[in-house]
């Protein structure tokens, strides 16, 4: 680690990068240079990665990982692939997921054709936002205490689709040559 940076977590306090983003703490003007200590708070750090659609479809990726391993620890079972009744995915916004995921194989080819990476990552930025639209309204493994019975078929076809988004968001990654990993 260079001299005169701290570890994220080590303090509130974190070094600025030489070009930042402005915050309250640095001056108005946007991609100015900031000032040698910048407040590192949860709105500083999440203003400076809205800009950032690498971190948006990593942390897609992060949240759908986080809802399997949530499921898992309540003891919620996707079931079987061959039982799956993605059918019950009756939401717009879970069939707009499904779309969006549907043309994985096609954006792939044609980036690829085309010798056009942004192609791809264009397509996973939407396909993360199609992801946390379907999350928002019917999120795969509910806050709280769940007023359902366990092992519903709904909520079972609600982890597969975020399985299925998780592995679609990931492939999508490794072919860019970004990490994608399950926890940010």
């Amino acid at each position: 680690m260079p001299s005169g940076t701290r570890c994220a977590g080590s303090t509130p306090w974190t070094r600025a990068t030489p070009w930042t983003r402005a915050t309250p703490w640095t001056r108005a003007t946007p991609w100015t240079r900031a000032t040698p200590w910048t407040r590192a708070t949860p709105w500083t750090r999440a203003t400076q990665h809205l800009g950032n659609p690498a971190y948006a479809v990593r942390y897609a990726h992060a949240h759908a990982a986080s809802a399997l391993r949530q499921a898992a620890d309540l003891g919620l079972d996707k079931g079987d692939a061959a039982h799956a009744q993605l059918r019950l995915l009756a939401h717009p916004r879970e069939r707009a997921l499904l779309d969006a995921m549907s043309w994985l194989p096609e954006r792939v080819g044609g980036a690829a054709r085309r010798g056009r990476p942004d192609v791809l990552a264009a397509y996973l930025e939407d396909l993360a936002a199609a992801y946390f639209d379907g999350q928002e309204c019917c999120p795969a493994v509910p806050p709280g205490l769940p007023d359902e019975p366990p092992g519903r078929p709904v909520t079972r076809a609600r982890l597969w689709l975020a399985a299925a988004a998780r592995t679609a968001l990931g492939a999508g990654l490794g072919l860019l040559g970004v990490a994608a990993p399950d926890r940010l």
